[in-house]
């Protein structure tokens, strides 16, 4: 009788062996599997800055002006289909990769949680999102964890080493902090865009958590550039505050991205949440590891194919957009003419001081106050009473005054509008 053979063990072990081996860690005689760094057996997105690798020598003497060239785009965000039932424990199903290839290392992640379980999230000074208002909500029952959060490049949308992390409750501040720190694991570069859907209130306090998970961290450098934006779909949803100041498009270096990157690879991804969700602790966290490095793996084999697919393309729209520069400085010229030179340079120092430092006064935000309907209202209505005062009535009836009849029209037209949506 031949011997049972477990397959779910023996998928996880032939998975872990030949991560090792095309991540040239397979016969390395001076370190052994175990003492693979984090994030050591993660494919790098071939496009994103890398010092040493991919960027010219004297990157890090570039002017301020123009440091976003060689700068990181990040984009966080967390998916709620890849859950994790408590079917099983760390003690029973172990994981094998253990934090070199894109989930965190379990031990110092739950060693970190730990410190921060009864953590409260702040109040929210912008709107209601229900990115902050789950996040003190307790895990569904039976389950060990309600998703994953993760941080990827947003220009290229590749997963990176060290960024995927499970998620208890919500996107709670603690472990998406967490998450950036780990990303930027031996990172050194100087220009940071960082795209979040709840940017606005994440950044507030993040130098303080930063500082509690690592005081080594890039960002904590003086010399480090860290701009924070929202992503676009997600802007008009917060107050015109950061709607203006956490727009890409007016944003230095943000270019046209849009911030959605981690929302394309979920879903490829969301297909595993049936399957994961029943799998224990360790054999979960390596089978979400080896998708990932597939995912980034088709990627990267398949960009010659489609900057070649596109170059036609992309040399038209190129093409067009020279070929206009000239029409749209014209007209750019002839409008500053029409306008107050004095006014001009004043906006213009206004912008260059604002994205210099963004705690400066935002050129870009309204400072006119709209009325209300009924600050209008009881203006007419004063202006009203001092004309009667005077002798003089407008009103068509001693009952009617102007102001309630166009008041009482604009209602009748809000009730028009109205019915037209809902007819009976």
């Amino acid at each position: 009788m031949l011997p049972r053979i477990n397959i779910p063990h023996c998928c996880h072990e032939c998975r872990y062996l030949k991560l090792l081996k095309r991540s040239g860690r397979g016969h390395d005689s001076t370190q052994l599997a175990s003492q693979t760094l984090p994030g050591e057996c993660a494919l790098l997105c071939p496009a994103c800055p890398h010092p040493n690798i991919n960027l010219p020598d004297g990157w890090e003497d570039e002017p301020p002006e123009t440091q976003y060239i060689h700068g990181l785009n990040l984009a966080l965000d967390c998916n709620f289909r890849l859950k994790q039932k408590k079917v099983s424990n760390e003690k029973a199903d172990p994981g094998l990769n253990k934090g070199c290839a894109y989930i965190v290392e379990d031990i110092a992640f739950r060693k970190f949680l730990e410190g921060h379980a009864n953590e409260v999230e702040p109040k929210s000074t912008c709107s209601q999102h229900d990115t902050m208002n789950l996040a003190d909500i307790r895990p569904g029952q039976g389950y060990a964890a309600l998703g994953v959060g993760t941080v990827e490049c947003a220009r290229h949308n590749s997963k990176r080493p060290n960024t995927v992390c499970d998620i208890q409750k919500g996107e709670r501040y603690c472990n998406m902090s967490y998450i950036i720190v780990m990303s930027l694991l031996f990172n050194f570069l100087k220009f940071f865009l960082i795209s979040y859907d709840i940017a606005c209130q994440w950044y507030i306090c993040l130098m303080e958590r930063l500082i509690s998970i690592s005081q080594g961290c890039v960002l904590l450098n003086p010399e480090t550039v860290v701009r924070f934006v929202v992503p676009k779909f997600h802007l008009p949803a917060h107050i015109p505050a950061c709607c203006n100041r956490f727009a890409f498009m007016l944003t230095p270096g943000a270019g046209l991205g849009n911030g959605k990157a981690p929302e394309h690879g979920w879903g490829e991804s969301n297909p595993l949440g049936p399957s994961t969700q029943e799998m224990g602790p360790g054999s979960r966290r390596d089978t979400l590891d080896g998708h990932f490095g597939d995912y980034n793996w088709r990627k990267i084999v398949k960009l010659g194919a489609f900057l070649s697919s596109t170059w036609c393309f992309m040399t038209c729209k190129m093409t067009t957009a020279t070929s206009d520069v000239a029409e749209h400085v014209i007209a750019h010229q002839e409008l500053e003419v029409s306008l107050q030179s004095e006014q001009v340079a004043s906006w213009q120092e206004a912008v260059k001081a604002w994205e210099k430092d963004p705690s400066k006064p935002n050129p870009y935000e309204m400072v006119v106050k709209t009325p209300t309907q009924a600050a209008i209202q009881k203006q007419l209505a004063e202006e009203e009473a001092k004309a009667l005062e005077e002798g003089k009535n407008f009103s068509l009836t001693d009952e009617v005054s102007p102001s309630s009849l166009t008041a009482s029209g604009i209602d009748l037209e809000f009730e028009q509008y109205v019915f037209s949506l809902h007819p009976l």
